[in-house]
């Protein structure tokens, strides 16, 4: 009976080693993103603009600072998005949690670190304060944008 169970464990193991990486580099693409999710419309107004029009979702909706981070966010919230779909609980506005605009703001200071390394951190207000029109709702143009 316990090697039987050590067995499965260890074939657990090894599928999980084998398939994780495999999921987790396809559920990474904006593609997948769009398949089931209820995001058509803000892909393709961000996909009109021109400031992030090749970003891929997770660029900006999932942390980079460790991978253990990275990895329970993504999963925390792709299974928060699949019960929302199927159960058909999905809000007619979507908009994302504080954890995700902590994320998204960390990510804009990441990616734009040269242009942002003057901005006071600590007061209350997000990149998109000023850029209004850079969410997914407003076509994906900057409002600085000459």
């Amino acid at each position: 009976m316990k090697k039987n169970l050590l067995a499965a464990l260890a074939i657990i193991v090894v599928i999980l080693a084998i398939a994780t990486p495999k999921i987790m580099s396809s559920t990474s693409k904006t593609s997948f993103c769009i398949k089931c999710h209820v995001m058509e419309k803000e892909y393709f107004e961000l996909k009109r603009g021109a400031v992030h029009a090749n970003v891929e979702c997770v660029e900006c909706h999932l942390p980079h600072d460790n991978a253990v981070h990275y990895f329970y966010f993504k999963t925390h919230s792709g299974i928060k998005d699949v019960i929302s779909f199927y159960s058909g609980r999905v809000p007619e506005d979507i908009r994302a949690s504080q954890s995700t605009k902590e994320v998204i703001e960390k990510n804009c200071r990441r990616c734009h670190g040269e242009l942002v390394a003057n901005v006071r951190e600590d007061i209350n207000f997000h990149c998109w304060d000023c850029h209004r029109t850079i969410t997914h709702r407003t076509n994906g143009f900057m409002l600085t944008k000459q």
